[in-house]
């Protein structure tokens, strides 16, 4: 007869420790990149006023790709997952901190959607497949 071992380490819960990380880094990386947009806006005056909501969307992007990718390599496992949640929970505080300020529903807000969650789950997916070390 075979003896079963059981692993009591290993449960079926989310990786908390991954996520937390992935949104705190998440939130890092888009609060450099909207200072250095800020600070690249102030430099130039008034000539990429018209395109700033847009270009608000690269740091988010980044930031998602960033959050994601940590929170996959924390947790080596459910990176569509986690990126994901680590993009959504951005999103949400993005989408409250708009409220706060009385903006309204715009596309805008399912543009940020998209420049936050797809590259965190594509982050989420790359850090779970990234190899160890290099080995020559």
């Amino acid at each position: 007869m075979k003896a079963v071992k059981i692993n009591m380490k290993e449960s079926s819960s989310m990786p908390v420790k991954a996520l937390i990380m992935g949104v705190i880094i998440n939130a890092a990386v888009v609060l450099l990149g909207v200072l250095f947009l800020s600070l690249f806006s102030v430099i130039a005056g008034n000539l990429f006023r018209s395109a700033a909501e847009f270009l608000i969307l690269v740091p988010l992007a980044l930031g998602g790709y960033c959050g994601g990718f940590c929170a996959g390599r924390i947790s080596k496992e459910k990176g569509l997952l986690l990126g994901t949640l680590c993009g959504t929970v951005v999103l949400l505080g993005i989408i409250i901190a708009g409220f706060i300020t009385e903006s309204s529903i715009t596309y805008m807000i399912l543009l940020k959607a998209l420049a936050t969650i797809l590259p965190s789950a594509l982050g989420g997916i790359k850090g779970v497949n990234k190899k160890e070390k290099f080995k020559v």
